[in-house]
């Protein structure tokens, strides 16, 4: 939904990476917005500006596999139900498409109508291991929520989300054996702003303020804070 009217997004081009567990992984480097429904004069205008600023953003970073969940990591994928709903079978967190397919997937649509498209990075290359050959892959999955650019977004919302959250997976493949890596990123889980990195730090709430927004982030219940 863009402006109250409807879009279909379709992927026109698209890159491969690599493959990750014989699952093939592409880029997307192009797409197209079908509009299902119309605007008037200045309105159209302001859509059509907003359609053209998408289409730009979705040709840097944004990655999809048909048949591999890039949104999980190994471990949380063991845990997953394969050909579920999308609750069941993706991590939400990291499906940047969800927001806006909300409405089709409410219906209990087929899966296979809508693509979960990640944004961050995907690598796969070919190494050496010890005895033999190897795949590495790396792949960094960034939050839809609170995402933007590092020095504007910062710190955390009153739903525990925090600015530029990013999930880092390494992947070492050895025939049938697989090791997996994984680190976090993001902002500091507090209400503060800074502008640039010479500026001063300014809290825009306070600290208490912050409990129960960090309590969601780590998912605990806190004490105290001072």
């Amino acid at each position: 939904m863009i402006e109250r009217v409807p879009h279909m997004i379709l992927i026109t081009e698209s890159e491969k990476v690599g493959k990750i567990e014989s699952a093939p992984v592409f880029q997307i480097t192009d797409v197209k917005f079908v509009a299902l429904g119309s605007l008037q004069g200045v309105q159209q205008l302001v859509l059509n500006g907003y359609v053209e600023y998408l289409t730009e953003m979705l040709k840097n970073g944004f990655f999809y596999s048909p048949s591999y969940d890039l949104t999980n990591s190994a471990q949380r994928s063991i845990k997953k139900k394969a050909g579920g709903t999308w609750t069941d079978t993706y991590d939400l967190r990291y499906v940047w498409n969800y927001p806006g397919c909300t409405e089709l997937l409410v219906q209990s649509i087929s899966l296979s109508w809508v693509t979960p498209v990640i944004q961050g990075y995907v690598g796969v290359r070919e190494i050496d291991v010890k005895g033999g050959k190897g795949k590495m892959v790396l792949i960094s999955r960034r939050r839809h929520a609170k995402a933007g650019l590092r020095y504007i977004a910062r710190g955390v919302d009153e739903l525990g989300n925090v600015a530029n959250f990013v999930e880092t997976e390494q992947m070492v493949y050895k025939e049938k054996l697989v090791s997996s890596f994984v680190q976090i990123r993001g902002s500091v889980p507090l209400f503060w702003q800074q502008s640039g990195v010479s500026n001063e730090l300014v809290f825009t709430k306070s600290l208490t303020h912050s409990k129960d927004p960090l309590a969601l982030h780590y998912g605990l219940s806190l004490i105290h804070i001072s």
